[in-house]
C-alpha cells in the first residue's frame, strides 16, 4: 500500500509540474547588449511582452544575464481576480541585480500595481516602484508611469523604469510593464539594456 501511495504521489507531482510548466512558459532572449523576457500568449494590443492566462499564476521566477558583469533575478506574483467578467488584479514584480562573478546582490528593485476591470473599462487603482542599492559603488534610480490605450480594449499600462549605476556611470537600464484590458486579460514583460560602462 505504501508503495502504491508513493507511485500515486509521484505521478500527481509530475502532473502538477507539467501543468505549471505550460502555465508559466517563459521565453527569454539574451544578447551581448541586454536581455528581455516574455511569458507565452502575448496580447498584441497590450503593447508589452507578456502573460495571458485565465488560470491563476501566483509566482513566476525569471533569471537573465544583462551583461558580462551583471545579471538579474526577478519574481512575478499575481493575485487572481475573483470573477471573470469584472474584478481586481494585483501584481508584484520584485527582483535584484547581482554581480555574475560572485552573485553579490548590488541592488533590489520592484513594481506593483492594482487594476480594476469591469468588462467595459479598466483603471489602475494603486501603483508603487523602488530601486535601492545594496553594495558599495552601486546605485539605482526608478520612475513609475501610467498610460491608457482607449482602443476597443481599454488597456491600462503600468510601467517601471530602472537605471543601475556603478561608480556613478550608467551600467544598465530596464523597464517592466504590467497591462490589463477591460476584460481582465493581462500582460507582464520586461526589457534590459546594457551599456558596459566601467
Amino acid at each position: 500500500m505504501k508503495k502504491l501511495l508513493s507511485i500515486f504521489f509521484s505521478l500527481a507531482l509530475s502532473f502538477l509540474l507539467t501543468v505549471q510548466a505550460f502555465a508559466a512558459d517563459v521565453n527569454i532572449t539574451e544578447t551581448s547588449q541586454g536581455a528581455s523576457f516574455e511569458i507565452s500568449d502575448v496580447v498584441d494590443y497590450a503593447q508589452a511582452y507578456g502573460i495571458r492566462n485565465d488560470d491563476a499564476i501566483e509566482r513566476i521566477p525569471i533569471q537573465l544575464s544583462v551583461n558580462n558583469d551583471v545579471s538579474t533575478e526577478l519574481v512575478i506574483e499575481m493575485v487572481p481576480a475573483v470573477t471573470r467578467a469584472s474584478g481586481t488584479l494585483n501584481f508584484t514584480v520584485s527582483g535584484n541585480f547581482y554581480r555574475t562573478s560572485d552573485r553579490v546582490i548590488v541592488s533590489v528593485y520592484g513594481l506593483s500595481g492594482s487594476f480594476e476591470y469591469t468588462g467595459n473599462d479598466t483603471k489602475i487603482t494603486g501603483k508603487d516602484s523602488y530601486h535601492n542599492s545594496t553594495a558599495d559603488k552601486w546605485s539605482g534610480t526608478h520612475r513609475t508611469s501610467t498610460s491608457k490605450n482607449d482602443s476597443e480594449y481599454n488597456v491600462s499600462v503600468l510601467k517601471g523604469d530602472y537605471t543601475l549605476y556603478y561608480n556613478r556611470n550608467e551600467n544598465s537600464t530596464a523597464w517592466i510593464k504590467i497591462a490589463v484590458s477591460k476584460s481582465g486579460i493581462y500582460t507582464v514583460g520586461g526589457d534590459y539594456a546594457s551599456y558596459n560602462v566601467n
